[in-house]
């Protein structure tokens, strides 16, 4: 449903907003105002193509913007931009899109009718939802259509397993390759670490035992040693304080630095009788390390990593083996799939072959009443040869062919219907069918081209009804249709500073839609014209 619609410096129009109300909304005026550049705003917004001769002499661009609320109630708004230099561009809620996403959006929320290039009702593929929407055979339709996915998928299934089993044999010796290489090495967590820290000390054993042997000595055995020198240095300490009370020798210190030096000697000569010079330990060492480092290459920089590629592995082989399976299973699924998808579409299609009788009555009833007497329409039902072809619609393709006017052959809809009758006969396919989201926009352009009087009562009356469920649009020259609109907007043309402008007002009283009823009605404004607005809109009430 379009909430507002903006735009700016296309062709006359130099800047309008319109909000939109709910239900039928009617544009009227007189011809050349610019009530068509509106719906060709309206088409650019679907997705036609733009042509930068509209954009409004003196101006760099075009700008049109919408705000729309979708089917699940939230607001989007679209807007495109149409340069003077080619460089249009689409934005669906502030980001860029491109034309393919601006017509897949313009699908789902405005339907125009009256200009052949925008309308569903011109692609035969709406017509089998027009008939089950007709028949309420949804509920049919989507079973069938969850059955042809269901076979699908078995058939997918299938042809992968076909086409994988060799690439699976491939992959189940490449990950058993890499399995038993792992499982060769062996290697536990932490081990690589633990290993560096080894060939760290092996490789200088003869140092480290150099380096702690003179660390001890300097410390205990050599004369002076450092614990014979802080003797001395604590016997003189103890003799001044003994001379001079007032020099602190600090007692409970000097221990614990004597303690601290012999505990440290202690554990020098420890650790140097605990050093190791082993050149076979070494070589052993290092040639784990190389192994352990090949694999960590190979499956991740550690010995941690290695360990999640080996757990991937298994679980990726226990994976594959499951996949061994018979092809007979799912040829047998198979079969059953595409059994149950054609006892659903040929019962489906039984029923939407009785319904089209009806439809077509229907049709042409409210066709004769919208001054189509003569029209003649056909429901073309051909069965698809192939399996191929089959899809989640069924096995049937359905065409509506029309015929306006006697003598002339039935034809598909793009081929004979004018912009005029292709508008009432989409009016009355609307009428007696609701396959459209209640939140769509439903245009019509200028549906009242060739009628009068009741006709034109008629399809005024359709167009109240669809506003009862629809968002509706229509430009109109037709009183009686204007009467019906919930929400009125006149557009005029002016002249301001030698220059056309087009401008758009919203009519809110009754005086002021009189007045434009009256205008509609004999091209004045005069009380007898008036007055027969005034009755039109009491009927309307």
């Amino acid at each position: 449903m379009i909430h507002l619609l903006s735009i700016q410096n296309f062709a006359i129009v130099d800047k309008i907003e319109i909000e939109f109300g709910n239900g039928l909304n009617v544009l009227t005026g007189e011809t050349g105002a610019g009530k068509s550049l509106i719906i060709g705003a309206l088409k650019l917004l679907v997705g036609a193509r733009p042509n930068s001769e509209l954009i409004r002499t003196g101006s760099e661009k075009a700008t049109i913007q919408a705000v729309i609320e979708d089917p699940s109630g939230t607001e989007i708004i679209i807007r495109r931009e149409i340069s003077i230099n080619g460089r249009n561009r689409i934005y669906i809620d502030q980001n860029l899109a491109t034309v393919a996403q601006l017509r897949l959006l313009g699908e789902r929320l405005i339907d125009l009718h009256g200009q052949h290039q925008h309308q569903a009702l011109l692609n035969p593929k709406n017509h089998i939802d027009l008939l089950d929407n007709y028949a309420r055979l949804g509920g049919q339709a989507a079973e069938l259509s969850d059955c042809y996915h269901h076979w699908q998928f078995a058939k997918s299934k299938l042809e992968r397993i076909k086409e994988t089993t060799k690439e699976r044999r491939e992959r189940v010796d490449y990950l058993r390759y890499q399995l038993d290489e792992i499982e060769a090495v062996s290697p536990t967590i932490g081990e690589d670490v633990d290993l560096n820290e080894e060939h760290r000390r092996l490789a200088n054993s003869e140092r480290l035992l150099s380096v702690s042997s003179s660390a001890y000595n300097t410390l205990y055995e050599r004369e002076p040693s450092i614990i014979g020198t802080l003797g001395e240095l604590w016997k003189d300490l103890r003799e001044i304080n003994t001379l001079d009370s007032r020099f602190d020798t600090h007692e409970e210190l000097t221990e614990s630095i004597s303690a601290t030096l012999d505990d440290l000697a202690l554990e020098l000569r420890s650790y140097t009788s605990a050093i190791e010079v082993a050149p076979e330990r070494l070589v052993a060492v290092q040639d784990r390390l190389v192994k352990l480092e090949a694999l960590n290459r190979k499956y991740g920089g550690s010995v941690a990593e290695v360990f999640k590629r080996k757990k991937a592995i298994e679980q990726e082989l226990e994976k594959l083996y499951g996949q061994n399976q018979s092809h007979d299973v799912f040829k047998e699924e198979l079969r059953e799939k595409e059994q149950q998808f054609v006892q659903l579409a040929t019962a489906l299609s039984k029923r939407r072959k009785e319904q089209a009788t009806s439809l077509t009555d229907a049709l042409l009833n409210e066709l004769s009443d919208l001054s189509i007497t003569d029209g003649r329409f056909k429901i073309d039902f051909r069965e698809k040869a192939s399996p191929e072809d089959w899809n989640t619609l069924g096995i049937d393709d359905v065409q509506f062919l029309f015929s306006a006017n006697p003598g002339e052959g039935l034809r598909p809809l793009s081929a004979v219907a004018s912009g005029g009758e292709l508008s009432r006969l989409a009016l009355g396919l609307k009428t007696i069918t609701t396959v459209d989201s209640q939140h769509k926009t439903l245009v019509f352009d200028e549906i009242d081209t060739g009628i009068s009087g009741s006709t034109a009562e008629q399809v005024g009356e359709r167009l109240a009804k669809l506003g009862r469920q629809f968002q509706v649009l229509c430009v109109t020259h037709s009183p009686q249709i204007a009467s019906r609109a919930q929400s009125h907007y006149h557009v005029s043309k002016t002249t301001v500073g030698q220059r056309a402008r087009t401008e758009i007002t919203q009519l809110k009283t009754d005086e002021q839609r009189a007045e434009e009823l009256a205008q509609l009605m004999t091209g004045t404004k005069g009380q007898k014209a008036k007055a027969s607005a005034f009755e039109l809109l009491r009927r309307r009430s």
